[in-house]
């Protein structure tokens, strides 16, 4: 919607949304894998538990959205940091 209306850019969108696919993934993939051992579901998920490909996506993914978030601050406070 954000993209829609001309407030982020084209790669601005993208990025967040591949984030979005990134951070679900391994959440839910996680959760999944609490619940069958009967674990409490949470939202921890170990790093050590994903692979070198899914690290780097889910750092890629934490740059994204800490983009959005600082430019979020900066749109409604003023402030650049």
């Amino acid at each position: 919607a954000l993209a829609r209306r001309g407030v982020l850019g084209a790669d601005d969108a993208e990025a967040l949304t591949q984030a979005y696919a990134a951070v679900t993934f391994v959440m839910l993939r996680q959760q999944l894998a609490d619940f069958h051992a009967g674990r409490p579901v949470g939202n921890h998920v170990d790093p050590e538990t994903l692979t070198r490909l899914e690290r780097e996506r889910l750092v890629e993914a934490l740059k994204a959205i800490d983009r959005l978030r600082k430019r979020a601050r900066a749109d409604f406070t003023g402030a650049f940091w």
